[in-house]
């Protein structure tokens, strides 16, 4: 999906989708492919092999950028409370990871829509990011 600079992209996922990765791409051709920042593997490239299990692997074919985003969904209409005990209702829990840690290759903003700031839960509060970080 090509984004102009300044402008977004809503990118919808159905229910219960685990272990997703976006990461930007940058220069690409008009088909998207051949990127100089950001190309990656697909069907038919060395890196989906895995000699192992004999079985196609993604999991090696991102490309060295630093900004990615990871996330798990949770299944639709299921209970998220993470404070129940044991874990029981957390089938409706989303999982995101959007980690500079490293660095970044290209900038990001990453907004959740709907109820869910109730149960956010990160390790420094997204206002202190802001603040400590810019």
């Amino acid at each position: 999906v090509k984004i102009e600079p300044g402008a977004f992209h809503d990118f919808l996922t159905p229910s219960h989708l685990s272990a997703m990765r976006y990461w930007p791409k940058m220069g690409c051709d008009a088909a998207g492919h051949n990127c100089k920042i950001g190309s990656s593997g697909g069907p038919g490239q060395e890196c989906v092999w895995n000699p192992v299990t004999g079985q196609a692997d993604y999991s090696r074919c991102h490309p060295p950028v630093d900004t990615k985003f990871e996330a798990s969904y949770g299944e639709n209409g299921a209970p998220c409370n993470p404070k129940t005990p044991g874990g029981v209702e957390m089938k409706g829990c989303d999982y995101v990871d959007l980690s500079l840690v490293d660095g970044w290759t290209l900038p990001v903003k990453f907004e959740a829509s709907g109820d869910c700031s109730s149960l956010l839960t990160t390790s420094t509060q997204p206002s202190q990011v802001k603040q400590d970080h810019h």
